[in-house]
């Protein structure tokens, strides 16, 4: 099923405020992204 199909069918909706979160989502994977380069050095 491609995405536009999902969004007709009601599966996916838009998020307005995704832009807002992004900057935080990026640094939070940022901290797992040290924790795991963390981890490899052991």
């Amino acid at each position: 099923m491609r995405f536009e199909e999902c969004v007709y069918r009601g599966l996916v909706k838009r998020d307005l405020r995704a832009a807002e979160r992004a900057e935080s989502s990026l640094k939070i994977a940022e901290r797992f992204l040290k924790s795991a380069e963390k981890n490899i050095e052991i």
